[in-house]
């Protein structure tokens, strides 16, 4: 099959990103972290973020994300109020694998690559890290807490080697809807990524 605009397949429509229920982009070279604009989706109860492809520069490094309430301003943390639980199956080394017991955490952040012995592999070709994050708000204070729900596979840094990661937590420090996130290497920049972060049609007010 022949491809069209963007390497789409030329029968394929090309995704429209610019609608009101949808944002993208992308991260060419060298930026320390990933920065997430949500404003758009405050009033709605969930929103989802796609992750592709994020290459760090540094091998062997954690995705770290934290929260916003400020528009991006600043990111919530300190002490162990993001409290969470890891989960998946991990190949780090090429061998045949291993499932990975749930694993409880508490932390300044969530980790998203953090469980398994080998973390993300900065080899361009292997593929980085991907994931769907599910971001869920508190709409009402002291009713709710804000959390994240997270699938990712990433390419093992001791290759070769796939791991796939579930993670699921909240954060504890506060109700507050969250209007940015930032996930950020445990070491190091990021040399590439692409996101994007949407949420169903009929949830904008």
């Amino acid at each position: 099959m022949q491809s069209g605009l963007h390497g789409f397949p030329s029968n394929t429509p090309i995704p429209n990103v610019n609608r009101r229920n949808a944002i993208s982009g992308v991260y060419l070279a060298n930026h320390a972290s990933l920065m997430i604009p949500l404003l758009r989706f405050t009033k709605c109860p969930f929103v989802f973020i796609e992750i592709m492809n994020l290459i760090p520069a540094t091998d062997n490094v954690d995705a770290l994300l934290k929260f916003s309430i400020d528009g991006g301003a600043t990111f919530l943390g300190g002490g162990s109020t993001y409290t969470y639980v890891q989960y998946g199956y991990y190949s780090g080394g090429g061998g045949a694998g291993a499932a990975l017991g749930a694993s409880s955490q508490a932390g300044s952040s969530f980790s998203l690559a953090g469980a398994a012995s080998s973390k993300i592999s900065n080899v361009q070709s292997e593929g980085g890290f991907s994931a769907t994050i599910c971001v869920q708000q508190a709409l009402q204070p002291n009713q709710y807490v804000p959390g994240i729900r997270s699938h990712s596979r990433f390419a093992a840094a001791t290759s070769p080697g796939w791991n796939g990661l579930t993670v699921e937590g909240v954060y504890t420090g506060g109700n507050y809807p969250v209007n940015a996130i930032q996930i950020v290497p445990s070491s190091g920049s990021i040399d590439f990524v692409r996101w994007w972060a949407w949420v169903p049609e009929w949830m904008i007010p």
